[in-house]
């Protein structure tokens, strides 16, 4: 299982797409899941759910994740939410992927960017390309508290139990450098 995951427009979804058509060309099976940003901790048990079937009824195809619980606590921890409550607020699904993590060796990968008007261009450039609604990083201060969090995020008390690793995603890497990156993590996990 392979989670990317990251803030807004450092490009999680690409390096997720680039991924998927690696496997394809090596005719793995495998699925897609989204990890959708909630407010509702019960949203993400039932894509930790749905994850765990799948894999289980699944054994030999890789589940591919854009995003998983780490933006989420993340942003809770951004916006200044205490640690007792993030944990009252997470334990249990803290729990189901520290399971996961034991049963499936989840792969946790974090990008963090260098640089946040680079997030904009990229959203700029996606939307351009691929058409679709224009999207704006409406709080840069707080993607950066988020980012800072997830940049640090391995050494959390809340993931003792789950391991991630963090890209830094500079201007100058290509999504090439970035996928040959996560590539290297995979192949040694």
């Amino acid at each position: 299982m392979l989670c990317i995951d990251g803030v807004t427009g450092v490009g999680k979804t690409t390096q997720i797409g680039m991924y998927r058509n690696l496997l394809r060309s090596q005719n793995k099976d495998h699925k897609l899941f989204m990890f959708e940003e909630v407010d509702e901790t019960s949203e993400t048990n039932t894509q930790l759910i749905e994850i765990t079937e799948y894999l289980r009824e699944n054994p030999e195809s890789i589940a591919l994740c854009d995003g998983s619980m780490a933006t989420d606590i993340a942003d809770d921890m951004a916006n200044n939410m205490l640690q007792d409550d993030i944990w009252d607020k997470h334990q249990s699904n803290l729990q189901r992927y520290a399971a996961m993590s034991s049963e499936f060796n989840i792969v946790n990968i974090l990008l963090t960017p260098t640089d946040f008007d680079m997030c904009q261009k990229r959203l700029d450039k996606r939307c351009n390309v691929f058409g679709g609604e224009e999207v704006n990083i409406e709080n840069v201060e707080h993607l950066k508290r988020t980012s800072a969090i997830l940049k640090r995020f391995d050494d959390s008390i809340l993931t003792t139990n789950i391991s991630f690793h963090n890209i830094e995603v500079s201007p100058d890497d290509s999504m090439l450098d970035v996928h040959a990156k996560i590539k290297e993590i995979v192949k040694k996990a």
